[in-house]
């Protein structure tokens, strides 16, 4: 007798299989279908040509990234091959740590930007996002703005995301951004701020006490920054404003509040005329 078998039907449109770079393998999902068909799945590379010998299930490796095609059929028990499905698998590699920078600012800096990472690999499969956690390293919403009202240190972390198909993400290793808020310097002090000459009267270089390691900054009325301290002009008679600051290199270039000198040049009285009497 002859018997005639059907042919299996195709498996599915279409298979696709997304997964992160880690250590191991995993198998593929597939068993005949529908389930109670008992037909073997019969695998094929990606020219199509059969995996000889036929393995019970394909494994995939999951330590190398891969975007690769394979092949399926069903087969029945009368030996029928039915038409192959197309099955993608994707092994996404793991992001790289982001880009970051430790940043300084000093007390009551405002405004200050949320914290900025640049992504430290290209996502070849899809879109990236940053992930951002705080000094607890607890997921936050977003990009967190450093607070510069109390002097200390903070560290913030981030994390890439990589989307990989199907709806899967892949997180890669977290990076820090140490936020160091310095201690603004008191306002530098000065014996005298106040003085008083006649015109073309020889007038004193302007002087102020900074801090231990701090610089004074010297501005003349308009705000802008003089090379050393002042040496007040006599030549016309007024009243002529300086102002000086003191600035901590070492800490972010922290910088105080200025102080006020006040400068009076008065005009000369005028010479007696003798009149003969």
């Amino acid at each position: 007798s002859i018997t005639v078998g059907h042919i299996p039907p195709l498996w599915g449109n279409y298979g696709i299989h997304g997964y992160c770079q880690s250590s191991g393998t995993t198998t593929l999902p597939y068993s005949s279908n529908p389930l109670d068909s008992a037909y073997t799945i019969k695998y094929y590379n990606s020219d199509l040509s059969p995996l000889v010998p036929n393995p019970a299930s394909l494994s995939v490796d999951l330590t190398t990234p891969v975007n690769d095609t394979f092949y399926i059929s069903q087969k029945s028990s009368l030996g029928c091959t039915g038409p192959k499905m197309s099955v993608v698998t994707i092994v996404a590699e793991t992001p790289s740590a982001p880009i970051t920078q430790d940043l300084n600012y000093c007390e009551f800096d405002t405004p200050i930007p949320a914290l900025t990472a640049q992504f430290g690999s290209v996502n070849l499969n899809g879109s990236s996002t940053l992930q951002w956690f705080n000094s607890n390293q607890s997921a936050i919403s977003s990009a967190p703005v450093p607070p510069t009202s109390i002097v200390g240190t903070d560290t913030w972390y981030v994390r890439q995301i990589d989307d990989v198909p199907i709806g899967q993400t892949c997180a890669g290793p977290k990076s820090s951004i140490t936020v160091t808020t310095h201690l603004s310097p008191s306002t530098p002090t000065a014996t005298q701020t106040n003085f008083t000459y006649c015109t073309d009267e020889v007038a004193t270089q302007l002087s102020a006490i900074a801090d231990a390691g701090h610089e004074l900054i010297w501005y003349d009325a308009l705000g802008n920054i003089l090379s050393t301290a002042p040496i007040p002009n006599t030549t016309n008679s007024g009243t002529t404003k300086y102002y000086v600051s003191q600035k901590n290199s070492l800490a972010a270039n922290c910088e105080s509040n200025t102080i006020e000198f006040t400068i009076t040049v008065l005009d000369k009285a005028a010479t007696p005329v003798y009149n003969g009497v």
